[in-house]
């Protein structure tokens, strides 16, 4: 594929939003499960940095398998040049199935085919 000014601008740019994703993603997880007020009162200045998060057994810098799932999106986006979702399903199972934990059972049965039942 043929590089071109704009299209190096553009890889750059989301290279950049990817980047930014992950930093947060990474500072929010050790809180992640925490609610507003239990954040305040440990950290009432504001999360300054990356900690552990020993209740979920997440790492000092971990990123979240939402983060992770924007990097498989992604990935899938360069490698196909469009969006499928046929692909990025695909993309998603082998992602899955690579042993990763995902927090989040509507994001495994969602991927895996199933469905998920509306709280409303």
């Amino acid at each position: 594929m043929h590089k071109t000014p704009r299209r190096t601008t553009l890889i750059a740019r989301a290279s950049g939003a990817l980047m930014g994703l992950a930093i947060g993603d990474a500072l929010g997880t050790g809180v992640e499960g925490w609610s507003p007020e239990r954040i305040r009162e440990q950290y009432p200045d504001g999360m300054r940095e990356m900690v552990a998060n020993t209740e979920l057994g997440t790492l000092k810098g971990q990123i979240s398998d939402k983060a992770e799932m924007a990097m498989v999106l992604a990935r899938g986006l360069v490698e196909h040049d469009e969006y499928e979702p046929g692909t990025i399903r695909a993309e998603y199972l082998k992602w899955l199935n690579s042993g990763v934990s995902p927090r989040g059972e509507a994001v495994a049965a969602l991927i895996a085919g199933g469905t998920v039942e509306s709280n409303s």
